[in-house]
């Protein structure tokens, strides 16, 4: 099981990736923030395994948040590309959904990376070479 946080200011895109976090079995969605100062001050006391975090707005205090994330947590970047994967819902045009396609995607690097630092081998495989990952 793999907690996680949601650090993004948009509720539509909070609220899908909710969504898609409470399909996943083994994500547990612990909070969500609308900045990084409420987000630091909660990992200072929860340990947190993947952040959902909107890469749009790369302020001073977010990249100050970044250099802040412990080295075994994994970032998932939000980014503006990810508009592509995303449908309205035509009933309720104030609700979206985020394909699931490249959302499993990001969790299984996510996955497979918990799992490396686990058993301490990340810096033998060459086949992760980032901790994060761009919807």
């Amino acid at each position: 099981m793999m907690n996680c946080i949601i650090v993004y200011e948009e509720p539509m895109v909070k609220n899908a990736f909710k969504k898609l976090i409470d399909k996943t079995e083994n994500l547990k969605l612990l909070a969500i923030f609308d900045d990084t100062r409420e987000a630091t001050d909660f990992m200072m006391t929860n340990m947190v395994n993947v952040i959902f975090f909107d890469v749009q707005t790369l302020e001073a205090n977010e990249i100050e948040f970044l250099k802040f994330i412990p080295e075994e947590t994994f970032v998932i970047f939000i980014s503006e590309f990810m508009f592509k994967n995303i449908t309205f819902d035509m009933i309720d045009g104030n609700r979206l959904s985020v394909k699931p396609g490249r959302f499993q995607q990001a969790l299984e690097k996510a996955s497979l990376y918990s799992k490396l630092q686990k058993k301490k081998y990340l810096s033998n495989v060459k086949s992760i070479q980032e901790d994060y990952f761009i919807i």
